[in-house]
């Protein structure tokens, strides 16, 4: 990767996506269904079992990933997060009694191996003489899917003119090439045509073994675009010669992306460039000047990709031109490949808008176990299974913003629309005059998803937790067949409600959800008024 093309270094192509796991496969067989339940307080309810109303809610089993988040529930008043799960394990048996309800429980983060960080370096420049082919090396698998995140392979180091000079001494090379290790580190690749096994090679307080007459040996600091004259001490084993050999190894221009700009507002990926007097240098077909020290930087905005919350891992993949002409030599065009994970969020309450007579509002949600959250710029408490609360004083309209941050993945950003109102009743006036949905009109939730929808009539089921209200509403409004017009609402702050208790809830078509063999469509209301009976 110093020099060199990646392909001749031996670095692995990127493995294969793993497929999708089957939701299906981690449900017991034997588990019942009904539409009754209370979730776990404090967290959205989820797919995962459910006890009674009344029962005490027993720890969830971990979820399997599933890519939407309503498409494959299994409850009905829940917010499934079956793509935000910690490292997957056994499901536990199912206890006696455990029934699947429209009430889940919990899931925490999973960040897929493919999705790490990585940078694919670019190819090799032109070199005045053959270089020796870089040893391969096999495919290493089974990297951590969560904790461990190495970030390697994001310096590109291209020497210009010839990628490695030797010094003779007794007729014999010492032939060197920049490349990288498998950490990331600045290296040199170094053939010694002399030097048997276990001969000891040095530079500063680096030192390396050869073996088959190559050390891989680890820079002590970077090179320096231009001449680097290094000197290498050989300590043959045994009465072998020992002796100082001095490098020159020229560095026309160096290309790294630099992914800590991600966190960054707006967010980015950064290519830095660095190159000799009188270089030109484009990115993406842009000309990029250097500055008197012969850097450069280029940003590339990511913003649509982090922007949102999202329960699912996302993945930046960003392929970037650059062509570098070095004075008085050829135009060399050639592709980095930026490739990183984005952290998932998603924010349960108070959603994506609101309308409350409260001075405040509740703000919680989920994210990556072990990450940081920070709502409208300050810390919010997160417990060991990504779930974070905090509390934001509201006056008109207030935007919140909440970010997840997990480096070296990329943070997302979510906005929350919290609008403070004296009077409910004004805005449920301006709701009905917008002509909403009936039941009978968007019962095809796939016709109707988005669109703006109302309903009207009594609860038949409600948990409130975690910030959120969830109710199940057997609504009047539009229904030709009273009695059979239930709506799964979800509204984003607490509302104090009992069944049988009148309410209003006007929001967007979100999709359906199916529990116990029966499918009812979800509205998820930014404005609920509710009456005690």
């Amino acid at each position: 990767m110093l020099g060199m093309p990646a392909s001749a270094l031996g670095v692995p192509p990127p493995a294969a996506e793993p497929p999708a796991p089957d939701p299906a496969a981690a449900r017991p067989a034997h588990v019942q269904k009904t539409m009754l339940g209370v979730a776990i307080p404090g967290i959205a309810p989820l797919s995962s079992s459910a006890p009674a109303v009344g029962q005490d809610a027993p720890a969830p089993p971990p979820l399997q990933a599933s890519p939407q988040l309503h498409s494959r529930v299994r409850t009905m008043l829940g917010v499934s997060v079956s793509d935000m799960h910690a490292p997957q394990q056994a499901a536990p048996p199912a206890k006696q009694g455990r029934v699947r309800t429209m009430l889940g429980g919990v899931g925490a983060v999973q960040v897929p191996e493919e999705q790490l960080p990585t940078v694919v370096p670019a190819p090799a420049p032109f070199a005045a003489e053959p270089l020796p082919a870089a040893p391969e090396k096999p495919t290493q698998r089974g990297v951590p899917a969560i904790v461990v995140v190495l970030v390697i392979g994001l310096f590109v180091v291209v020497a210009g003119g010839v990628g490695a000079f030797f010094f003779l001494r007794g007729g014999e090379p010492l032939v060197a090439t920049p490349r990288l290790d498998d950490s990331g580190k600045e290296s040199l690749q170094v053939r010694c045509a002399t030097c048997p096994d276990g001969t000891k090679l040095s530079l500063g307080a680096s030192a390396a073994d050869v073996a088959g007459h190559e050390a891989l040996l680890v820079l002590p600091a970077p090179l320096t675009i231009g001449d680097n004259k290094l000197t290498v001490h050989i300590d043959r084993p045994g009465s072998g010669r020992d002796e100082d050999v001095t490098l020159r190894v020229p560095v026309a221009y160096r290309v790294r992306v630099d992914l800590g700009t991600l966190a960054d507002r707006p967010p980015k990926i950064t290519v830095r460039v660095e190159a000799a007097p009188g270089a030109i240098v484009k990115v993406d077909g842009k000309p990029l000047e250097l500055d008197a020290n012969g850097k450069a930087a280029y940003a590339v905005d990511v913003s649509e990709e982090t922007e949102g919350e999202s329960a699912e891992v996302k993945k930046i993949d960003k392929q970037i031109d650059f062509e570098i002409t070095p004075k008085g030599g050829k135009a060399e065009a050639q592709k980095l490949t930026a490739r990183t994970g984005i952290l998932p969020l998603k924010v349960d309450a108070p959603g994506t808008e609101l309308f409350t007579a409260d001075a405040s509002a509740s703000v919680t949600g989920r994210t990556k176990p072990g990450s940081t959250v920070t709502v409208a710029g300050k810390p919010a408490e997160i417990d060991a299974a990504g779930r974070f609360s905090a509390k934001v004083d509201v006056e008109g309209v207030t935007s919140i913003d909440v970010v997840a941050s997990a480096p070296p993945l990329a943070p997302r950003h979510a906005i929350a629309k919290v609008t403070r109102v004296t009077d409910l009743e004004a805005v449920a006036k301006e709701m009905d005059a917008k002509a909403p949905l009936g039941f009978d009109a968007f019962v095809n939730v796939e016709a109707s998803k988005g669109k703006l929808a109302a309903v009207d009539g009594e609860v038949a089921e409600i948990r409130v937790a975690g910030g959120q209200t969830i109710l199940l509403v057997e609504s009047r409004r539009g229904c030709a067949s009273r009695g059979n017009c239930l709506v799964r609402v979800v509204h984003g702050a607490e509302k104090r409600l009992s069944r049988g208790d009148s309410v209003r809830a006007y929001g967007a078509v979100a999709g359906s959800v199916t529990a116990g063999g029966k499918t009812v469509p979800e509205i998820v209301a930014p404005l609920l008024i509710g009456k005690a009976k």
